[in-house]
């Protein structure tokens, strides 16, 4: 589990996006704390502008929850611990067969998987082979075939459905 602080006054350097990018190699649950929140003027939408800069130029880290701190001030810092506790259990969180696959046809009837070379592919079931991180198996006639934008479709329909905020989520396929 990391907490990657971010210095509000600088916004987010070069060296805060080679962390965060190791920290998800890593396939490691994570929190952004933005410090230093004290020294920003303030309006009512600051907050969600900042987040909405930060998770524009972390397209693909968006799924992680933004917390707002002052270390000097102590501002919502008694807030980071709970927030961490919440995206372990997420990280720990285990879904049953049933109800994946369940998903799954949800999933399907929403977008089918795009033919290749004339052929489908046909998902077949799901389940969750681990956690820590959260890792799903998808069987597929043509696993070979299935490309990283429904995998990606895949996840982000994931993270709508059960959350898993804060968590790296990996999905294989494999041939049934």
């Amino acid at each position: 589990m990391a907490v990657i602080l971010i210095d509000a006054t600088d916004e987010l350097t070069s060296q805060d996006q080679r962390v965060l990018a190791q920290v998800m190699e890593n396939r490691r649950p994570a929190v952004l704390a933005i410090n230093k929140w004290d020294l920003i003027e303030k309006s009512t939408t600051t907050a969600g502008k900042y987040a909405s800069r930060i998770k524009e130029k972390l397209a693909k880290f968006d799924f992680l929850p933004i917390i707002f701190i002052s270390a000097l001030s102590g501002q919502r810092v008694v807030r980071v611990l709970p927030l961490v506790d919440q995206v372990h259990e997420q990280n720990h969180r285990r879904i049953g067969t049933n109800e994946l696959n369940d998903f799954l046809q949800k999933c399907l009837s929403r977008k089918k998987p795009p033919a290749k070379m004339g052929r489908y592919i046909q998902f077949k079931y799901v389940t969750q082979s681990e956690v820590a991180p959260p890792t799903f198996v998808f069987f597929v006639n043509r696993p070979e075939m299935v490309d990283k934008t429904y995998i990606s479709f895949l996840t982000n329909q994931l993270r709508a459905e059960y959350g898993f905020e804060g968590v790296p989520i990996r999905i294989k396929c494999r041939r049934k």
